[in-house]
């Protein structure tokens, strides 16, 4: 069994808005990041319903980011996708404080980031 990584909740990425990120449990090299923006039409989802998600990568030693963004009807794309501007924002200045590697990722060289609408 390996040894469980370590989570942080509610980390404020911009006004109002909160991210979750899960460490894995290796310790030394950065690890790379993964973003995961959940979906639900854009109007439905939170962060917390993708813990399962966050922990199973962060155990294969990524650093996984899960933020919250504004959905539909409190406001439009243009809205979430600043939003998602701000959660990259926080990633590339915060990330490597917590052992994440925001510019070096296997096969890319970028964060990667996934949605599932």
């Amino acid at each position: 069994m390996r040894a469980a990584g370590v989570l942080l909740t509610d980390l404020l990425y911009a006004a109002g808005r909160r991210l979750d990120v899960y460490l894995p449990a290796s310790k030394g090299l950065k690890s790379p990041v993964l973003v995961f923006v959940y979906g639900g039409g854009w109007i439905s989802g939170d962060k917390r319903m993708y813990a399962l998600w966050g922990q199973q990568f962060s155990d294969l030693g990524y650093t996984v980011v899960v933020p919250n963004y504004t959905l539909f009807p409190a406001g439009d794309v243009g809205m979430m996708l600043a939003d998602l501007f701000n959660c990259l924002l926080w990633i590339q200045r915060n990330i490597p404080t917590y052992g994440g590697d925001p510019v070096s990722n296997p096969g890319e060289g970028d964060v990667k980031m996934k949605q599932m609408c």
